[in-house]
């Protein structure tokens, strides 16, 4: 199993969606996330969380950092200081203001990520697979190529 660096995007795999967080060191990750329970996008903020907690009672997460293999990462402590610059933003909005593209941008910096034709968020991808709308589905191959791989299991405590 592998052990997660500062800087690191996180992905916790969900039973029809992934969750992804920032890995600040310290068993501690940035992440945009709601209440469960409210539904409530408007109340979903940046925080910070231990890695134990968002990954839950199955304790199962991986690296996510699949946009390497195209762009050069910002070094460690800048990915977590624009990740530590957002904490407490509100809002969510699945296509364009998601988990997913909040760890990326951290990351990889303005104009880099899901939404700037790096490939489709994973987020769209699960929704729309998982309620029939077959966005994805018709989706050109070479846009599919581009889905983030699976990641290294990380340990979780």
């Amino acid at each position: 199993m592998a052990q997660p660096n500062k800087g690191d995007i996180i992905r916790f795999r969900r039973e029809i969606y992934d969750h992804f967080a920032v890995y600040i060191g310290d068993g501690r990750v940035i992440h945009r996330a709601g209440d469960p329970q409210k539904q409530d996008d408007a109340k979903a903020e940046i925080r910070v969380d231990s890695l134990r907690d968002v990954a839950g009672p199955k304790r199962k997460a991986e690296l996510a950092n699949y946009l390497d293999k195209k762009h050069r990462p910002l070094p460690p402590d800048e990915i977590v200081e624009r990740a530590r610059k957002r904490l407490g933003q509100k809002g969510y909005n699945l296509l364009s203001k998601n988990c997913e593209h909040f760890a990326t941008w951290c990351r990889y910096g303005d104009g880099i990520g899901v939404t700037q034709g790096e490939g489709i968020s994973e987020q769209v991808t699960h929704y729309t697979n998982n309620f029939g709308m077959g966005i994805v589905d018709d989706c050109p191959e070479f846009v599919m190529d581009q889905m983030p791989e699976r990641g290294a299991e990380i340990a979780i405590p």
